[in-house]
């Protein structure tokens, strides 16, 4: 265990061990919310964090941050380090190890094939698209000047709404959704949406 002021868990001074087995493969990530991945149970895990964008891409230390509408957590580059570029609001799903060090839960990506940038915060004027009330309770106004592929997630990333609009005004229902935050893909962008 590490020391009370590195509050972190790791493996020290080993001076005897015993391979029980080899080769075996990797689970599958768990996935979870960037808000739980801030939680000790998940220290060590592989973890995947789905439709995050990104808050900052200049955290420190070679950290940027992600926030899925749960809670901010840290990608960090001690085993990979990403040359961020996409920037600010891009939206990303992230495949990392589980880590704390220095009073931060973060996720640490191993290669270039953990991390997915998705697409960018849709730009609704460039789209020439229209999209209220957010936050929104009963149903979605959508007006485009040109027909859309409409697709809503969880923030886990499960697809709970998907359907083609025509150009013009068109209503989504989505009084059947829980309260919080989801996501929301219009053709190849996405918007955080909100349902109350």
């Amino acid at each position: 265990m590490g020391t009370a002021s590195q509050k972190v868990t790791e493996l020290s001074s080993v001076s005897n061990i015993s391979v029980i087995s080899s080769g075996n493969s990797l689970p599958s990530p768990v996935s979870i919310t960037t808000g739980n991945a801030n939680m000790e149970k998940w220290e060590g895990v592989l973890i995947k964090v789905n439709n995050a964008q990104c808050t900052s891409n200049s955290v420190g230390f070679g950290m940027w941050s992600l926030d899925d509408g749960s809670g901010v957590i840290q990608a960090d580059d001690d085993i990979y380090a990403y040359a961020i570029s996409a920037g600010v609001n891009t939206v990303y799903n992230v495949i990392g190890i589980s880590h704390y060090t220095f009073d931060e839960y973060k996720i640490l990506p191993r290669d270039i094939n953990d991390i997915d940038n998705t697409t960018s915060i849709l730009n609704q004027e460039s789209l020439n698209i229209r999209m209220y009330p957010n936050p929104a309770n009963e149903q979605l106004t959508i007006i485009t000047l040109e027909a859309a592929t409409v697709i809503i997630y969880n923030i886990m990333g499960e697809i709970c709404e998907k359907a083609f609009i025509t150009k013009g005004t068109s209503t989504i229902d989505v009084s059947y959704l829980n309260s919080g935050t989801y996501f929301i893909k219009v053709n190849n962008s996405i918007e955080k949406l909100i349902i109350n």
